[in-house]
């Protein structure tokens, strides 16, 4: 709906007055302002003529219709037909409107008046009352009467609109008055705020100062010509200068970035320009002290404009320590980096996921990758593989990077496989380090030496050892020999002259055997040398003690025999390898190659298990690890009763399964362990024995073929004054992948 607007009438009030004291009309009480605008539209008078068709003095009293509707409306009616009554007017182009048209009231200088009535509200708007609908309806209500109440009805409006805006114009003038008295204190007010703001900006801007003057960095304002306008205290502490001595002065008093038109280039500009070259917030630069000595330093620089003059903020960190740090850390690295080039280990750096982070160049030649080659690459994939049958070796049974719950420390593994690149495999002694930062593992430092030749060169010396031994046993083994050797050769003797003896009549008796094949009866002569020759030989004799003697000369051949093949597999060269064996049988043999070397001054006792299983070894080492046990038995013994005792001491050799581990234990009755070299009786070269006795090899070769080769422990249990007993454990079945770490494995009992 339109905007509603009304026109005042003039006098109005002489008009209602006249109404209700000449006419008395019967119309309804009013309706609201809302009610009312949806049931009228419009409302309008003639000044001047009776003729509802002219527009010359036409008045507006009150419209609800837009400019455009109202000269609509007033279009169509001026082409209706004249009537004295106006509810003929009835469409006028609207259906649902009623047009009343009457002339002036009496008395008054109006000469018309019209109203539209839209009777589609009053059919549907219910909050019209019932008796204003008769009332606008009924055929028995003048149109005067009906004009007269929306006259009325405008004249209500217009008062209510006029009381309304009365109230405002004094609610107007009353503030106007509040204003006028309180603009002096708004004023004042406003001066107390402006002063406390200009207060506070004032201890603003000496804070500042105060903080600047106090900032650990150099601050120092210098304006667009470069002349110097103020400094700080850490300025004064860093160049020796008084703000008096270089305020108005050339910054570059100060700052000296050296080279050609350097000067030039340390106006403000200048170093804004080098700034935006370098595509730094800041710029390291070299400054001068009072003293004429150079400092570095680190220089920040911002433009500001003050009113129409720029000036500068040179914001500058003393980092003369900071670099000398730096060229010490670098120098630092670069030993660093020159101490891993020169290593001869390979060291490898890896992170948390196993991918190679760093590599030296023994590393990568070991190897056979260049650094570009493996660094990003998992370590693991590319060098560990696999086992040495080829077999995949899963990471997550890989001792290196095993770093959750207690595997965390450092850790040497003496036995491990790597591949290179050309896909051939070498043994490694390795060892990893755990990188920490903040108390987290982020990854892991891998040293390792290709220890081909070691290995190689260890096996000679455990040849040539096990070759010294036998050396050293070699006149006892003959000796060994020798006894049964001779009474082979006592039987022997005895078989050719008892077969002397014989030959005789063996002779007489193949010429009867021939004589008797040829048909003809033997000679008298004959028969007379037979009967001769029999009474002459002991038969009888001959007949028992020839079987017996070449009973023992079997005897004799046998035992040789049994030296000879203890002492071929005892040595044997393809028994390096590891393979099943009946270990009993190592015991035996070992026991019989040294016994001229024990059975002097002791007694040996075997007591073997004869259910032990197989054991996964390598004979050969494990032979050399009985024999050197037994030497040194026998050693003590004799070192305790001396070379011709009266008595002789005790060795015992037995053997044992304990769960998964073959356990041997060697026991002597010498001299025992002193506990004061205990710790270091497994150490290469350590000998309590007298030059050309002792090469100090035989307990650390032990140590080295159990721990490291197979995988076990050796213990010893020592008496002082009553002897010792050394306790070898190995593995029946060494576990797939099986590496070792290369921890102490020997252990003291003391009773």
């Amino acid at each position: 709906m339109e905007a509603e607007h009304m026109t005042s009438l003039n006098d109005m009030d002489s008009l209602i007055d006249h109404w209700e004291t000449v006419f008395q009309p019967s119309h309804p009480v009013s309706v609201t302002s809302g009610t009312f605008s949806r049931l009228c539209p419009l409302v309008w008078v003639d000044l001047s003529s009776d003729n509802a068709k002219e527009t010359t003095t036409r008045e507006i009293l009150f419209s609800t219709l837009s400019q455009q509707a109202e000269d609509e409306f007033f279009r169509v009616f001026q082409t209706l037909p004249e009537c004295e009554y106006s509810r003929r007017f009835m469409s006028v182009g609207y259906p649902d409107w009623m047009v009343l048209v009457a002339p002036g009231l009496r008395g008054y200088p109006y000469r018309l008046v019209g109203g539209v009535i839209n009777t589609t509200a009053l059919e549907v708007d219910s909050t019209i009352p019932e008796n204003v609908k008769h009332f606008l309806l009924s055929s028995d209500v003048r149109d005067q009467d009906v004009l007269i109440w929306l006259l009325l009805q405008v004249h209500r409006l217009q008062k209510e609109n006029l009381d309304r805006a009365k109230t405002h114009i004094e609610h107007l003038i009353n503030e106007r008055a509040a204003l006028k008295e309180s603009h002096a204190e708004a004023v004042a007010r406003a001066i107390a705020e402006r002063e406390e703001r200009i207060r506070e900006q004032e201890e603003y801007y000496r804070q500042i100062r105060a903080v600047m003057m106090k900032a650990a960095d150099a601050i120092v304002t210098v304006d667009a010509a470069g002349s110097i306008r103020s400094i700080n205290e850490a300025t004064e502490q860093i160049f020796g200068y008084s703000g008096e001595e270089v305020v108005g002065q050339p910054v570059q008093q100060l700052l000296r970035a050296g080279g050609a038109g350097a000067e030039e280039r340390c106006f403000p500009d200048g170093i804004l320009a080098r700034v935006r070259e370098q595509g730094r917030s800041v710029l390291e630069i070299r400054g001068l002290k009072k003293d004429g000595t150079p400092v570095d330093l680190e220089l920040s620089v911002s433009r500001v404009s003050l009113g129409h003059e720029p000036l500068y903020t040179f914001i500058l960190r003393d980092i003369t320590v900071r670099k000398r740090l730096e060229e010490q850390e670098r120098q630092i690295h670069l030993l660093k980096q020159t101490i891993l080039n020169a290593a001869a280990d390979g060291i490898v750096g890896v992170d948390r996921a196993g991918r190679v982070t760093f590599i030296n160049p023994a590393a990568a030649t070991m190897l056979g990758f260049s650094p570009e080659e493996i660094i990003g690459r998992v370590f693991h994939e590319v060098v560990h593989h696999s086992y040495l049958d080829g077999r995949p070796y899963p990471v997550e049974k890989c001792p290196l990077y095993q770093v959750e719950g207690q595997e965390v420390g450092p850790r040497k593994l003496t036995e491990e496989i790597f591949w290179r690149k050309d896909k051939t495999s070498f043994p490694v002694e390795c060892t990893r380090q755990p990188i920490y930062e903040d108390d987290q593992i982020t990854g892991m430092v891998i040293t390792f030496r290709d220890i081909s030749l070691r290995q190689m060169l260890e096996a000679k010396l455990r040849q040539a050892q096990k070759m010294e031994s036998i050396g050293q046993l070699a006149a006892g083994i003959a000796h060994e020999i020798n006894t049964p050797t001779q009474y082979i050769g006592d039987n022997i003797c005895f078989v050719r002259e008892a077969f002397g003896e014989l030959l005789p009549l063996l002779n007489l008796c193949a010429e009867l055997r021939a004589q008797c094949t040829a048909g003809r009866h033997p000679d008298d002569q004959l028969m007379e040398d037979l009967f001769t020759t029999l009474k002459t030989i002991d038969v009888d004799y001959v007949q028992e003690e020839i079987p017996r003697a070449l009973s023992e000369a079997m005897e004799g051949v046998n035992s040789v025999a049994k030296i000879v093949k203890s002492m071929r597999e005892f040595s044997h060269p393809g028994a390096e390898a590891k393979q099943s064996v009946n270990f009993n049988r190592c015991v035996e043999n070992t026991v019989t190659v040294s016994k001229n070397e024990w059975k002097y001054v002791a007694e040996m006792e075997l007591d073997l298990d004869p259910n032990l299983p197989p054991v996964n070894c390598s004979p050969n080492e494990m032979n050399q690890v009985l024999l050197n046990l037994i030497v040194n038995a026998a050693q003590a013994i004799a070192e305790k009763i001396g070379q011709r005792p009266k008595k002789r001491g005790q060795i015992t050799i037995s053997t044992r399964q304990v769960g998964e581990w073959l356990e041997v234990r060697v026991k002597d009755s010498g001299t025992g362990i002193p506990e004061s070299i205990r710790s270091r009786i497994f150490d290469p070269f350590f000998t309590t024995k007298p030059v050309g006795r002792g090469t100090g090899q035989g307990l650390a070769i032990v140590h080295s073929i159990v721990v490291e080769k197979h995988h076990g422990t050796i213990e010893f249990e020592t008496t002082p004054g009553e002897g010792t007993t050394f306790i070898v454990r190995i593995p029946f079945k060494e576990p797939p992948g099986k590496n070792h770490e290369d921890k102490s494995q020997s252990v003291v009992r003391m009773t």
